[in-house]
């Protein structure tokens, strides 16, 4: 490891133990040496402390010379993206994804969605997925579905799913009972519910009431609803009633969302070496999931399609 290399790590872990003086002196003495790393970084304390004109020259530093850091690509594209030149910000998310960055192509893909170029944002999610985004690959899986192509929207959801996506894991447990495959469609729910997937709480209560089991039903509902799930509510009030009809509710299994974003709670852009993950991430698409028909700003309803904008 060369000295520049060594200033960063320790300019990390002054960082990361909160002295951030010492972290900066630090990558002031790496940057000097020619470290990009070191120069990306400074260029984050500056977007950090509300700097943006010193951030973007920094980044750009941080994207010349012959080992260009591949995150001053991306923050740049986020920068460019908020300030809504959204063709440069798609260029240097380009750039930026082929050295690697995951978010990048993402990001990528969601400006051809706003676009409603859905051929380019395929193309910008299967690079993310080859990245690793579980996101992207549920995306595709969604897409796969809507087109009809159910065996490559099943094994897209089972790829996301395994990856952690926890709504891929409730459309794949759908597409795993759908083939009978009852037992292992019902570990996934199960994981799905596990991580907060209010959808799968309703498979499940739906699951308990095909099985006379209406105890366990009314509590997924309620766990459902308790998550802010309307069609829960709408279940549980229906098996409460006095005289409830005998026949299982008629929405089983219809659940998709629009396509998702990465769930982060980060809205700057993503530090080089920081804990944790803060990546940005554009504003949710306004597309049905159901059945691809865009919704206008006030839409609860879709035109199309009549799927419920919050429920889908």
């Amino acid at each position: 490891m060369n000295h520049a290399e060594e200033l960063c790590d320790r300019a990390l872990e002054l960082s990361n133990g909160g002295d951030s003086a010492g972290a900066v002196d630090l990558w002031n003495q790496a940057a000097a040496l020619g470290s990009a790393r070191a120069v990306y970084n400074l260029g984050y304390v500056a977007e950090s402390s509300g700097d943006i004109t010193g951030a973007k020259r920094l980044y750009r530093q941080a994207c010349t010379g012959p080992d260009p850091y591949p995150l001053a690509y991306y923050n740049l594209s986020v920068i460019a993206m908020n300030e809504n030149d959204l063709t440069y910000s798609a260029e240097l998310a380009e750039k930026a994804a082929d050295l690697g960055v995951q978010e990048a192509a993402f990001n990528r893909a969601q400006l051809a969605l706003w676009e409603e170029d859905l051929e380019t944002a395929q193309h910008w999610w299967f690079r993310a997925s080859d990245l690793g985004s579980e996101t992207a690959a549920y995306n595709l899986g969604i897409l796969a579905k809507q087109n009809g192509n159910l065996s490559d929207s099943e094994e897209w959801f089972r790829i996301a799913a395994e990856r952690g996506e926890v709504e891929a894991m409730n459309d794949y447990a759908v597409a795993l009972r759908m083939a009978d495959k009852h037992e292992e469609a019902q570990s996934w729910y199960e994981q799905a519910a596990a991580g907060g997937s209010t959808n799968a709480m309703i498979n499940l209560g739906d699951i308990a009431l095909l099985n006379d089991d209406r105890e366990s039903a009314r509590l997924w509902y309620e766990q459902a609803a308790a998550g802010g799930n309307e069609q829960a509510a709408q279940n549980l009030a229906w098996l409460q009633s006095p005289s409830p009809p005998q026949n299982v509710p008629s929405h089983k299994h219809k659940r998709h969302r629009n396509y998702r974003q990465p769930e982060t709670s980060g809205t700057e852009s993503r530090p080089a070496d920081a804990d944790g993950d803060d990546r940005t991430r554009p504003m949710p698409s306004a597309f049905c999931s159901m059945c691809g028909q865009r919704f206008a700003d006030t839409d609860r309803w879709c035109t199309g399609c009549g799927s419920d904008r919050h429920s889908v």
